[in-house]
């Protein structure tokens, strides 16, 4: 069986039943999902029990996360860091279903929860995979919780949509700064590995030509990494004019009509404000400052507008 798409299935299962070789589904085609599809097709089997290998992901292209910065400044194509799964899959006799699993619904359930027979998949397309072993490789997303309006101003860095639009965004901004207007401001939320590499890639094509902010509630950036690899993160962000912003937390994001009412209502707050930031939309930020029993202050200043980039490994 070759790559599939599920815009012509139906109620009917993808997977053979007929054949009376194990059947494992695959849920996720990101790097567990689809090195464990292509692995199983590799691995040595005795005769007859080689499993139908299916695949299933929402998405029509398997995203390279490590190389997904580049599209920001142009060193790689679209093809080369997001190839779709047919191309991937091409070589394989792994069936790919691009769809939407509404549901899991396994057979003779176990007081461990699992299933001593298999079950089938259910999906948004009509059609139902049945499976005898289930592999659920989901991955993670951005979680929008706990920070109002980010879900409606800040933007994610996760897919092939998100570097595309980054990419349109920095344009922009560099359009801007060639008719001499006032320089806009980018502000990744987040200094994990993911958090500065698009902070000093970002700056790096940005560099006098707009603002570039890293933000972070921890006390430095890499904080898990060996110091002499965080030294040498933060000499590069400085010297591409990064600004580094350690010890503060967003608490909101807010759009400038929403911003200048905060402002206008907290006078005195706007002008104790350290470090604004300007751009189409506004933050709130909270400084965290290391106390005896582990507590942040509750320090609270409205900034001016930015637009944030939250990298899916942001702290």
């Amino acid at each position: 069986m070759h790559a599939a798409d599920s815009s012509s299935s139906s109620s009917r299962p993808f997977v053979n039943s007929s054949d009376s070789r194990p059947r494992v589904c695959i849920l996720g085609g990101g790097f567990g999902g689809l090195y464990t599809a292509i692995k199983l097709e590799l691995l040595m089997w005795p005769r007859g029990k080689k499993p139908q290998v299916t695949l299933v992901d929402q998405g029509e292209r398997f995203i390279f996360k490590p190389l997904l910065y580049e599209l920001i400044n142009g060193t790689a194509q679209a093809w080369e860091v997001a190839p779709t799964f047919a191309q991937l899959l091409a070589p394989y006799p792994i069936q790919f279903v691009q769809d939407k699993v509404l549901e899991v619904q396994p057979e003779q359930l176990l007081k461990t929860g699992g299933s001593s027979t298999g079950g089938s998949v259910r999906l948004a397309s009509g059609g139902t995979i049945e499976y005898d072993w289930l592999v659920l490789s989901l991955g993670a997303a951005a979680d929008p919780r706990g920070v109002p309006g980010v879900r409606e101003h800040a933007h994610p860095f996760v897919s092939l949509e998100d570097a595309e639009y980054v990419a349109q965004q920095l344009a922009a901004y560099e359009a801007r700064a060639a008719l001499g207007q006032p320089p806009a401001t980018v502000a990744v939320v987040g200094a994990g590995y993911a958090g500065v590499e698009i902070a000093a890639v970002v700056g790096e094509r940005l560099k006098g030509k707009a603002r570039v902010v890293l933000l972070t509630p921890g006390m430095q950036i890499l904080e898990a990494a060996p110091p002499g690899q965080r030294e040498a993160a933060e000499q590069a962000l400085q010297s591409l004019g990064v600004d580094i912003m350690t010890g503060w937390k967003v608490t909101a994001v807010r759009s400038v009509a929403e911003a200048a009412a905060v402002v206008a209502a907290q006078p005195a707050a706007a002008d104790e404000a350290a470090d604004p930031l300007t751009d189409r939309q506004a933050s709130m930020y909270q400084q965290t400052t290391a106390t005896s029993n582990g507590s942040s202050s509750d320090y609270s200043t409205p900034q001016q507008p930015f637009i944030p980039v939250s990298p899916a490994a942001a702290p």
